[in-house]
């Protein structure tokens, strides 16, 4: 197989005719096998699954700092971000990009070739995990897209085996806790404020 192509489920896709297609226009199946270091080697993490109003919904777990959304997906992640989140508004491309190429561990969900949901994590491997950034679209809550993503998240090989798996929630601690995550009373959250304009989730 040449190596600038990749096979997912039944379909051989052409890397070097497919960089004007979004990520799940690329892959329609679950991957079964890839070839190569190619940047574009996003992994699909399951099938689809029945989203709101019978959408298929589908979840991708995306190789470490997610070469492929960094090519093709800034400006839709930028979008679920502006409108969706309220810690995270107003980031630019170039900051995304950024946070991404920094980050081990990175899941988005898409509907329809529309992005939905996305999350990350940054991690030493060993110790310490966090997530941040998780996100689901208003219109696609409530239907499991988040709790999927942040259960991909956690089995990614950066965030499996640490200790400890961090996060912090604005509103949201309801939620986290079904995940398993419990608040804790002998640890203090501090802040130093070092950029002013930027925000963090």
């Amino acid at each position: 197989m040449n190596p600038k192509e990749l096979l997912v489920g039944d379909f051989q896709i052409d890397m070097a005719r497919s960089t004007q297609r979004s990520l799940p226009e690329q892959a329609t199946g679950m991957a079964t096998h890839f070839t190569s270091d190619d940047p574009w080697q996003d992994e699909w993490s399951e099938g689809q699954r029945q989203g709101i109003g019978g959408t298929p919904v589908r979840i991708v777990c995306h190789r470490a700092r997610a070469p492929g959304l960094r090519l093709l997906g800034l400006a839709t992640l930028k979008r679920l971000l502006d409108n969706h989140s309220f810690w995270a508004q107003a980031r630019s491309r170039a900051d995304l990009n950024r946070m991404l190429v920094g980050s081990q561990a990175v899941v988005s969900a898409w509907s329809n070739r529309q992005l939905i949901g996305f999350g990350r994590a940054t991690s030493d491997g060993i110790y310490r995990a966090v997530l941040w950034d998780v996100v689901v679209s208003g219109d696609h809550q409530g239907q499991g897209v988040g709790r999927r993503i942040v259960e991909a998240l956690l089995s990614r090989p950066a965030v499996a085996g640490v200790e400890r798996v961090y996060l912090m929630t604005t509103n949201s601690a309801g939620f986290y806790q079904q995940l398993g995550f419990q608040g804790s009373e002998t640890q203090h959250l501090l802040l130093l404020q070092r950029v002013s304009g930027r925000s963090s989730g």
